[in-house]
Order: C-alpha cells, then structure tokens, then sequence
C-alpha cells in the first residue's frame, strides 16, 4: 500500500509546500502487509502514559478516531492542531512541545 504520488500533497501533506510534498512522494515506499496482519500480544497504551497529538485538518486518519483512541488510552495529554498528517514535518514545535511534555511529567514519577 502506498499513496498515489500525484495524490500525495491533497490527501496526506496538504499543509505543506508542493516541493516538500513531491519528494515525500517520490521516496515514499510501501507500508509491510504485516503491519495489517501481525496479532498484538499486548497492548502498550494499557500499560504506558500516553500522550496524543491529534491532526485536526488529518485526511490519513479521522480526527474523530484518533481523538476516540486517545480518550481509550486515558491519554495524560491530547493536543489538537491544525495539521495534516505529516505534523512531525509540518509543525515541528508543537510535535516538540508535546515530546518534551512528556518526557517532563515521566520525571516527576
């Protein structure tokens, strides 16, 4: 499974530049059938703090969805920006902000 590259900008990367979007197009390389069809023998988030950065403008994966997984996961932190799928590329800071978060509060424990 991939994502067409001429269709890579509007479905997946729309926040950012034509440019940046063409080459993550063009080295894009296909997701593994297992990650489809491998069976978890545990969950992590039962166990773990979690920490969610939800894509508020995501076209990959429902914003709804991942707001539904957070609140599952009884996540410590959601936060919500205006940001495609790609936030680690489109907005930086914010993915930083939230890394750093976290890694804060597991130093308070």
């Amino acid at each position: 499974m991939y994502i067409q590259p001429d269709k890579l900008h509007a479905t997946f990367a729309q926040d950012l530049s034509q440019e940046q979007a063409s080459v993550m197009a063009s080295t894009q390389r296909p997701i593994a059938q297992s990650a489809f069809t491998d069976k978890l023998t545990q969950a992590a988030w039962r166990d773990k703090p979690v920490y969610v950065l939800v894509g508020k403008q995501d076209r990959a994966i429902n914003p709804s969805l991942e707001r539904y997984e957070a609140e599952r996961a009884h996540a410590r932190k959601t936060v919500e920006i205006n940001s495609s799928h790609v936030s680690l590329v489109s907005h930086p800071q914010a993915v930083t902000d939230l890394i750093l978060s976290a890694a804060h509060d597991s130093g308070r424990q």
